[in-house]
């Protein structure tokens, strides 16, 4: 079978939809006639997605703060799990946050007021997973 043709077949009689949408049927719809309610996502289609969208969040991070790519890890994982999950509108929101980022990387990594280097936190803040 020419999986191509099919696939321009099924993109022609079902349409592509970017977006969930009620088919004709009732039930919740999305791409190209993929029934998420009676289907729902395999692991691989979930990660796929999960690893698309660290990429935007990352990527928009990488092109909004210069001092995003000399964060260590455990902060690194810290921004990027909030502008995953708050958008990097809600994220831009917290000032104070991105401005103590800001004071750390331009006084060479130190953070204000604690005498800890950038990276370095103590066991009961680290709160996680390695």
């Amino acid at each position: 079978m020419d999986r191509e043709r099919l696939a321009a077949q099924l993109r022609l009689h079902e349409g592509v939809e970017h977006k969930p949408y009620k088919c004709t049927a009732g039930y919740l719809t999305i791409g190209v006639g993929r029934n998420i309610e009676e289907r729902g996502l395999s692991d691989d289609e979930i990660d796929y997605i999960l690893n698309n969208d660290v990429d935007i969040a990352t990527s928009e991070l990488a092109s909004t703060f210069d001092w995003f790519a000399g964060l260590d890890d455990v902060r690194m994982r810290v921004v990027v799990d909030m502008v995953f999950n708050l958008g990097m509108p809600r994220f831009k929101q917290f000032q104070n946050m991105l401005a103590a980022i800001e004071a750390a990387r331009l006084a060479g990594g130190r953070r204000p007021n604690d005498g800890l280097a950038l990276g370095e936190t103590s066991r009961s803040a680290s709160g996680t997973p390695p």
